[in-house]
């Protein structure tokens, strides 16, 4: 419902409306690089299948 919602709306747009909504969206800052930093819960994930298979091989 929400993306029908959205086409619906990005339908009615003019062209310099949507020219201009795009050219703000573009120059918004970037969000920095994910492989800067790691998410917790992905290292802790990481960790429990370490331990899983640690477990499962028998040491």
């Amino acid at each position: 419902m929400i993306e029908r919602e959205r086409r619906d709306w990005l339908v009615t747009l003019g062209r310099d409306e949507a020219l201009r909504i795009y050219l703000e969206l573009a120059s918004l800052p970037r969000p920095r690089c994910a492989a800067e930093t790691v998410s917790p819960v992905l290292l802790a994930m990481r960790r429990a299948i370490e331990r899983r298979n640690r477990v499962g091989s028998g040491e």
